[in-house]
């Protein structure tokens, strides 16, 4: 007797997606991110990360066209990832920037649907992902012998985003950026998301937000 064909149910997904594109920003673009007002105590929590005082950026004139694009790509996540038919308004936005050698903490993004980010520039500075427990301990908490790491026994991932690459996170998902080893900053722009319109439905208690 021998295994035809297996397939996997992995119905613990956490929804992360990373959308490649070709949308790079022009030098006048970055030029006009280096100039917001940094807000100078979220730069002291961060470990050096350089935070724009505006929380609403995507909605300055000079940024446009990429509210557009990061709006559209939010939609995209919502019809075709989560596949809801739920609508969703953006309740932030803001820029970072990290020189050589600073890092972003650990943190979530707390009364967030999902957080999305854009690399505008980038050459160091791994995203990590961590979740408390791998989806084998949350069913038995051992201590694993692991051979090779995948997503069943994991409890923390890490990636390098290029410029142009939009990552979209749930809210919940614990992340955070290792310290920038280039001589090149590290600019991207995050955007938060949550549900708008009616919540629920008439078999349930539905409201609107």
């Amino acid at each position: 007797m021998k295994i035809i064909k297996s397939h996997s149910l992995n119905l613990q997904a956490i929804p992360i997606k990373i959308y490649e594109t070709d949308y790079i920003l022009s030098d006048k673009e970055i030029n006009n991110l280096k100039k917001l007002k940094i807000d100078k105590q979220t730069q002291f929590k961060d470990k050096g990360t350089l935070i724009s005082d505006s929380m609403d950026l995507l909605n300055l004139k000079q940024f446009k066209k990429l509210q557009f694009f990061l709006d559209s790509v939010a939609d995209n996540y919502v019809k075709n990832t989560l596949q809801i038919n739920n609508e969703i308004k953006r309740t932030q936005s803001w820029a970072t920037l990290n020189t050589k050698e600073t890092s972003h903490h650990n943190h979530r993004h707390t009364n967030c649907l999902f957080n999305l980010v854009y690399y505008a520039k980038i050459k160091s500075g791994m995203l990590n992902f961590s979740i408390d427990k791998s989806s084998i301990e949350k069913v038995f908490y051992f201590d694993y012998s692991i051979k090779d790491y995948n997503i069943y026994n994991s409890n923390n991932w890490k990636l390098l985003p290029k410029a142009g690459d939009i990552i979209v996170i749930p809210g919940d998902l614990q992340h955070g950026v290792e310290p920038n080893r280039s001589d090149e900053e590290r600019i991207s722009i995050g955007a938060n998301y949550f549900v708008t319109g009616k919540i629920g439905t008439q078999r349930a208690t539905n409201f609107k937000i």
